[in-house]
């Protein structure tokens, strides 16, 4: 630990990487590589940073030297954070740097081997690695962030001396008991302290020892207390000069204590650097004299210095640091020295009373929030050298009149101007592309020029501005949600560009008209809404749906053309444009959603399309002025209360209606010209008007009637439904349908349903409480969600074979539900309603179906479904919710029968399965070949389980008797002999099938082929077999000189000619040579040129000439008996 580490390069490391926290100047490159597991940025200097770990860790981690041939010298933010799996680190010789958090949380990790030039452990680098009890710091580091090893092993009681933990010679934390400490003395051998090593103290003194060589970043900004700064005399790399802490020459200051009194503070003049945090939160200091020599101020030095009015700034600067004069709410008077180059986040944020800020030529950036609630600037004039401004640079400045902007600017950050409420103008430079998020929002802008090349405008760029003109250029393709929402804007074009109108882009806009381009392709909930001025509109033929509120409350409208590509028009669309008379909905449209038009009050004509199939509640409410609609007769469902309160005296029910909600024409004139209690509307009842508040016992439905409409006969919300007046109600034969709540919350004690009713919608008869019977007809088909629940009293219920469908909670609070003893599955009849267990369920065999929703949220392992299932319902099993998420129990499997309604479910909504099977077999067979075995075996028709198997051996021996005739002039054909490869022999006529071919007397090649047939064998083989021509014999050979001459007899009949064969050898094995004669009338051949005196031998054979595949070939007769000769001299 020996002073030697303070002296010669130390402190260049202290003031360029501790002291001033600047960036790092090692740039990075843009993108990042991967080499095998590991992720990195490469720097200038050729030396990477590991960025990510893409491994699966293993529990002795080796951090390799190199990737791709290049040293890795840091290792980044959080690389192998969360890595249970880690044990034992060892990190390269060449790392310099350990990045923040990038070990923390492996709570497993046990050994960090750290190299020797290791110089930075940033902030919570080991941060709660609870097994690392012994870990090391190398004499070469000269900074440690805070918290690198807080809740570590290491950090625990038994390490704590004098209420301090030390490590290498390095303070790295202390506990709370050093609260109540009025003097504190560093340990001597103390080489460095790390960031934020004091916590928030009392402490008024404090001791440092011989040893002390590096001061951490904000060491002491807890002290809020400190007056007294005591340094032991023999510390060679560090100085205390009234109480004031700097480095032994004095050309760094790290510390002027924050319960120092004084107000007024100079400099000495050898000063070169201000550490961060050096003056932070001294609320005392009043004025501050830095020496031109100051070329950086560090992060946070002045921040929070409340009284502070002046600190004029070195000519020399060149650097400031984040926050640098924060909240410094009296600051006044500051000019910044040319050599500034960029302006960090939050440097003058806050500082209320500047009321001027000239910013230098040569300034490159502006972080973000840098004049952030500077109130009192009126003007900015930035320098065209500035290329990037940061978000809400200017935000909050209440008293901004005039901002010139660099003429190279490109993008305009969030929220820049926000809230700058007297800022009435601005000229946007040409260089522009992008204004974003809020750039603009709650400022003074009255009007806005928007230069070509811009492409993007930002969510709420000019939300709640004062915006009365806008100019958007071409090229834009989306006007962002709440752009311009909530102006008093009159004028703006809307580019051809644009594609898509956001989530409220010009609510409450001013302008009487807008064009809509014709490109046009989407437009957004509340485009328009509040647009109170706007008189007509027409939108562009590319817009298929209009989204809710669009143009709600657009109250001047006039006049509206709706594209003819429209399908959906949804909730709100126009509601309360209370100045439009007619509408014309093109033909396409298939949905209107609820209030569509509610409460236009002036309107007086709609044209409906044919497609229309859906109408959603109050679509056409309060729209006084509507005397008479035609509805088309696709018409399939009609919300609540459509037409109520507008003046309609008769329309036509359409035809297709299959549902229909309380009362579309309640208030209406046609509703009150009915003259029975019940309002009839085509073949539905649709309204009662006892049920609106006189008490009914008794009510007779009209034959004839086929649907009874949504809550007809429930007592209305206005009377609580406390009060349950219908104690007997006829239902025709001629029923289908009873609607949602259409019977609720009645006093009758018995119902029986007719038997053409199909569906029972939801609530259609909950809180009866008096129903004690329910008889069902068959032919019901649908149930819905909790249509008897709260029928306290009911006993009694048949559920018909033709049910498919029963909704969720359809009988909670009945008598009709049994359970399954021990299976916590409750059942209504043959169907389950509603499970409470968990474990491993059972479902009874003869179950016929399941309602939906019924094992929702069961915490069941595995659910055997029977065959007998038939119908499944909506998630009725294998699903959970989680907050509003609804997804697949991950934990659950269901055990169906394969094909089952069951396996369908599983198929369909994505559940785990596993399946078992009735088998039903089959027989297959796979019939043999020639070259492959075929098998028979039997086959369930539903699983496809296989069992019973028999091989069938393959027919590889199919032989002809003989394979050769010789020409007698009568057929000549061969057996055929079949046989598998066992050797069994094979029946003809059976097994298979011989085709011979024609003639079979002449000399010729014949095919016969064989066919394999009947169930065990398919195939056929080709044989071939030759009629050869009939031979000839040698009559006489005569010698000559050096030859002889041969004469055999003549063979006319089937040949085409001879050949002749002569050799010196008997058996004709060596030196043969042959001669042909080409003409069977040809008898004799003379052989020239052999050697004299030499014996020959001599044969002769017939042949003849046929076709064979198109192409000439010969068949010959056998060679004749051989005749010896000696030719002559």
């Amino acid at each position: 630990m020996g002073m030697k580490r303070c002296y010669g390069w130390m402190l260049a490391m202290v003031l360029l990487l501790i002291i001033l926290n600047l960036p790092v100047v090692t740039a990075y490159a843009a993108t990042e590589q991967q080499s095998g597991e590991y992720v990195y940025t490469e720097r200038n200097d050729g030396t990477v940073e590991i960025t990510e770990y893409k491994g699966h860790t293993t529990a002795n981690l080796k951090i390799p030297s190199t990737l791709d041939g290049k040293k890795v010298t840091a290792i980044g933010e959080t690389v192998f954070m969360r890595r249970d799996e880690l044990k034992t680190v060892t990190v390269p010789d060449g790392v310099q740097t350990i990045g923040s958090f990038a070990f923390a949380y492996c709570y497993n990790l046990k050994s960090v081997s750290l190299p020797n030039g290791l110089k930075d452990i940033a902030r919570g680098a080991f941060n709660n690695c609870n097994m690392l009890t012994e870990p090391q710091i190398p004499e070469t580091v000269t900074h440690v962030g805070s918290d690198a090893f807080t809740e570590s092993g290491y950090d625990v009681a038994a390490n704590y001396k004098n209420n301090t933990l030390y490590l290498n010679g390095w303070m790295i934390g202390a506990s709370d008991k050093l609260t109540n400490v009025d003097s504190f003395q560093v340990a001597e051998g103390t080489v460095g302290l790390a960031d934020d090593a004091f916590p928030s103290t009392n402490l008024t003194t404090l001791q440092l020892p011989a040893s002390l060589c590096y001061i951490g970043e904000g060491a002491f900004i807890n002290c809020s207390e400190l007056k007294t700064v005591q340094l032991a005399a023999n510390n060679t790399a560090l100085a205390v000069q009234d109480n004031v802490l700097y480095n032994a020459d004095k050309t760094c200051l790290y510390l002027y204590p924050r319960g120092k009194k004084e107000s007024v503070y100079t400099a000495p003049s050898t000063l070169t650097t201000v550490a961060p945090y050096a003056f932070y939160c001294n609320d005392m200091i009043q004025s501050v004299s830095l020496p031109n020599s100051v070329t950086h101020i560090g992060n946070h030095a002045f921040a929070s210095c409340s009284e502070l009015v002046s600190a004029p700034l070195p000519t020399g600067l060149t650097s400031i640091g984040d926050c640098c004069f924060m909240y410094c709410y009296h600051l006044q008077n500051v000019t910044l020295p040319t050599g500034v180059t960029e302006l960090p986040e939050s440097v003058f944020q806050g500082c209320s009373e500047l009321t001027e800020m000239i910013l230098p030529v040569g300034l490159k950036s502006i972080g973000a929030s840098a004049f952030y609630g500077c109130e009192k600037i009126t003007a900015f004039t930035i320098p065209d050298t500035v290329n990037t401004i940061g978000d809400m640079a200017f935000k909050d400045c209440q008293a901004l009149e005039q901002v010139k902007l660099p003429s190279t600017l490109k993008v305009i950050p969030a929220q820049a101007f926000d809230s700058c409420e007297t800022l009435k103008s601005i000229t946007l430079p040409s260089t522009l592309i992008k204004i974003e998020f809020g750039a603009f929002q709650d400022s003074g802008l009255k009007s806005v020029y928007i230069p070509d090349g811009v492409t993007e405008v930002e969510e709420s760029a000019f939300k709640y501005s004062q915006l009365q003109s806008a100019r958007l250029p071409e090229g834009l393709t989306a006007i962002r949600a709440h752009a311009f929402d909530g102006l008093p804007l009159e004028q703006v074009n809307i580019p051809s560009t644009v594609k898509v109108i956001e989530l409220g882009a010009f609510s409450g806009a001013h302008f009487s008209t807008i064009k809509l381009p014709s490109g046009l392709q989407e437009i957004y909930p509340e485009a328009f809404s509040y647009c109170r001025q706007m008189t007509s509109i027409t939108i562009p033929d590319g817009v298929t749906r209009l989204e809710e509120s669009t143009f709600e409350e657009c109250s001047a409208l006039t006049s509206v053309q709706l594209p003819k590509n429209l399908k959906r028009i949804e909730s709100f669309g126009f509601r309360q444009c209370r100045s439009l008379a007619s509408i014309t909905i093109p033909e396409g449209v298939t949905y209107m959603g609820s209030s569509v038009f509610d409460s236009c009050t002036a309107l007086t004509s709609v044209q409906f399309p044919s497609t229309l199939k859906v109408m959603g509640d109050t679509v056409f409410y309060e729209c006084k002025s509507l005397t008479n609609v035609i509805l088309p007769d696709g018409l399939e469902q009609m919300g609540n209360l459509v037409f109520a309160y507008t003046t309609i005296t008769d329309v036509s029910c359409p035809s297709e209606l299959k549902k229909v909600g309380y009362n579309p024409f309640d208030q209406t004139p046609f509703a009150a010209a009915q003259t029975s209690q019940g309002i009839y509307w085509g073949d539905w009842i649709i309204g009662y008007e006892n049920c609106e508040g006189n008490s009914v016992e008794t009510v007779y439905i009209k034959d004839g009637t086929r649907h009874i409409a949504d809550h007809v006969f429930a007592p209305t919300m206005a009377q609580g439904h406390n009060n349950y007046y219908m104690k007997y109600i006829n239902l025709p034969e001629s029923l289908e349908s009873i609607g949602e709540g259409a019977l609720a919350y009645n006093s009758f004690t018995t119902i029986t349903i007719p038997k053409n009713v199909k569906v029972i919608d939801d609530y259609a008869f909950s809180n009866c409480h008096d129903l004690k019977k329910v008889t069902l007809s068959e032919g019901l088909l649908s149930l819905g969600e909790i249509v008897f629940t709260g029928c306290g009293n009911l006993t009694s219920i048949n559920l018909p074979s033709t049910l498919q469908h029963i909704g969720s909670n359809a009988f909670i609070g009945t008598s009709i539900i049994e359970k399954q003893s021990g299976q916590e599955i409750q059942y209504v009849d043959k169907w389950v309603v509603a499970s409470s267990g968990g474990g491993n369920l059972n479902i009874a065999n003869g179950t016929v179906g399941i309602c939906d929703y019924a094992f929702f949220n069961c915490t069941v392992g595995q659910i055997t479904v029977p065959v007998s299932i038939k119908y499944m319902g909506n998630q009725c099993m294998g699903y959970k919710q989680s907050g509003d998420t609804i997804s697949p129990y991950s934990g659950f499997k269901m055990v169906c029968y394969t094909n089952s309604a069951a396996h369908v479910y599983a198929k369909k909504y994505g559940v785990n399965y596993t399946l078992i099977c009735n088998h039903q077999y089959e027989t297959v067979t796979n019939k043999a070949t020639i070259s492959n075995d075929g098998q028979t075996y039997k086959k369930c028709a539903t699983c496809g389980d296989v069992t019973d198997k028999t091989v069938i051996a393959k027919v590889s021996n199919i032989t002809l008797s003989k394979n050769s005739y010789t020409h007698n002039g009568k057929v000549q054909k061969p057996a055929v002999i079949v046989k598998d490869s066992k050797g069994k022999m094979l029946e003809n006529g059976t097994d298979y099938t011989v085709i011979y071919p024609n003639g079979m007397e002449n000399v010729d090649q014949y095919t016969v082929k064989v066919i394999l047939d009947g169930s065990n064998y398919s195939g056929s083989k080709s044989l071939t077999y030759n009629i050869n021509p009939k031979g000839t014999i040698v009559s006489k050979v005569t010698a000559a000189k050096s030859g002889f001459k041969v004469i055999w007899r003549k063979q006319d009949k089937q040949t085409t000619g001879y050949e002749v064969q002569y050799s010196a050898s008997s058996n004709f094995k060596k030196r043969n040579k042959t001669v042909l004669a080409r003409k069977n009338s040809i008898t004799s051949k003379s052989i020239s040129k052999l050697i004299a005196k030499k014996k020959y031998y001599v044969r002769v054979r017939t042949y003849k000439i046929i076709k064979v595949n198109g192409e000439n070939a010969k068949l010959y007769s056998n060679w004749s008996k051989a005749k010896s000769v000696t030719t002559k001299k």
